[in-house]
């Protein structure tokens, strides 16, 4: 995973409202749109795990773990 991509993105997530709730929809298409791949098994954990966050959890998680912690 790029860092500096991944860095990028975690900061337009906790910035950017409407992009967190398109992560929160579909985090896997969000992470790969901003030139980060992952995994079959990535995008299936991703997926399980900040689907069923509310935005403050979500939010409050990519503060303190950041978003590589997602998968």
């Amino acid at each position: 995973m790029a860092d500096d991509a991944t860095r990028s993105l975690q900061d337009r997530l906790l910035s950017d409202d409407a992009l967190r709730a398109e992560f929160r929809r579909d985090p896997a298409a969000v992470i790969e749109a901003h030139g980060v791949g992952l995994s079959d098994e990535q995008k299936a954990k991703l997926h399980g795990r900040v689907s069923s966050m509310s935005d403050d959890e979500l939010k409050a998680s990519l503060q303190s773990e950041g978003l590589q912690a997602h998968f």
